[in-house]
Order: C-alpha cells, then sequence, then structure tokens
C-alpha cells in the first residue's frame, strides 16, 4: 500500500488535500482575519484527527 493510498483510506473525506486547501488555511493564519483565534491548532489533514 502506498502512502497516498494509506491516507486516502484514512482521512473522512477520502482523499489527499491539494495545494491550494492548504494554502488557504496558510493564508488565513497569516492575515488579520485569525485575531480572534488564540490558543488553538488548525489541523489541515482532511478529517483524520477527527477519526
Amino acid at each position: 500500500m502506498t502512502v497516498s493510498r494509506g491516507v486516502k483510506n484514512t482521512a473522512s473525506l477520502g482523499r489527499l488535500g491539494g495545494v491550494d486547501e492548504v494554502a488557504t488555511a496558510v493564508l488565513f493564519l497569516a492575515s488579520d482575519e485569525r485575531r480572534f483565534a488564540a490558543c488553538e491548532a488548525l489541523f489541515v489533514d482532511g478529517g483524520i484527527m477527527a477519526v
């Protein structure tokens, strides 16, 4: 089993995330929009941590 197949099977979304999806999270964290988010972890993992 390849790593990507294992991740796809584990992630609740059933697929790998795209560069644009990760970039959106990074842009959010670098922006003023995150000003009220304090001491939180933002998991960009397709739902793996939710399982």
